[in-house]
C-alpha cells in the first residue's frame, strides 16, 4: 500500500467520522447523561464493531453475507428495530419524563457502564450499511498483488486512529455542554437525538441493497 493511498483513506475516514450518524448521536446522549466516560465506553464499542467488520471483510465473509438476501434482511430489520427502540428510550423520557436535573451528567452505575459499550457495539454492528461499506468500499483501497492481510491491518489501524479521537471529542464536548445547558435544553437535545435514531431506523428499514 502506497503512502498516497493511506493518506487518501485517512481523509475519507475523517470525513465519514465527523458526519453525524447513529453512533455519534448515541455517544452524545450517553455523554450528556452520564459524563464523558460513558461516551468513551460507547466509543470503544463502536471501535470493536469496526474491527469485526474488518475481519469479516478480510476473510471474505462479508461478501457472502451480502450475497444472501435472507441473511441481509435479518440484519437489516434487526438493526432498524434496535435503532427505533433505542431512539424511543431516549425520546419518550425527554418529552414525557420529569425535567432534567441540573446536576447532569450523573454518575453511571456499574450495570449501565456495560450497557454503554454494548449500545455502541450493537448500533455500529447492526447497521448493514456499514457491512456494505466494509465489504464494497474498503477493499477499493487495497492494492492487488500485495499482502492482503497486512493492508487490511493498516486500514484498520488508520480507522481506529482517526475515528476514536473524533468520537472521543464528541463525548468530551457533550459532557461539558451538559454542565452549562439548562434542563430544558438538555431535554430537547435528547429528544432530537432520539428522534434522529428513530428516523435512522425507519430509513434503514426502507433501504434496499441491490446485490
Amino acid at each position: 500500500m502506497s503512502v498516497e493511498i493511506a493518506i487518501l483513506f485517512a481523509m475519507t475516514e475523517f470525513l465519514l467520522s465527523i458526519s453525524p450518524g447513529p453512533a455519534v448521536f448515541l455517544i452524545i446522549s450517553r455523554s450528556m447523561h452520564y459524563g464523558a466516560k460513558a461516551g468513551l465506553r460507547a466509543n470503544f464499542g463502536v471501535a470493536t464493531a469496526n474491527i469485526q467488520f474488518y475481519c469479516l471483510s478480510a476473510a471474505g465473509i462479508g461478501a457472502v453475507i451480502l450475497a444472501s438476501h435472507q441473511v441481509f434482511l435479518v440484519i437489516k430489520w434487526a438493526g432498524a428495530a434496535y435503532l427505533v427502540w433505542l431512539g424511543l428510550t431516549m425520546l419518550w423520557p425527554a418529552l414525557f419524563g420529569k425535567p432534567a436535573s441540573a446536576q447532569l451528567p450523573v454518575k453511571s452505575k456499574p450495570a449501565a457502564r456495560g450497557r454503554d459499550f454494548a449500545h455502541g457495539f450493537v448500533v455500529q454492528a447492526s447497521n448493514p450499511k456499514n457491512l456494505v461499506a466494509f465489504t464494497a468500499i474498503i477493499p477499493q483501497f487495497v492494492t492487488p498483488g500485495h499482502d492482503i492481510a497486512s493492508q487490511f491491518l493498516i486500514l484498520a489501524l488508520i480507522t481506529l486512529a482517526v475515528e476514536i479521537p473524533i468520537l472521543a471529542t464528541y463525548a468530551v464536548l457533550s459532557a461539558k455542554a451538559s454542565r452549562w445547558a439548562d434542563g430544558k435544553a438538555r431535554k430537547w437535545i435528547e429528544a432530537i437525538a432520539g428522534g434522529w435514531l428513530i428516523a435512522a431506523g425507519a430509513g434503514l428499514a426502507s433501504w434496499t441493497h441491490k446485490t
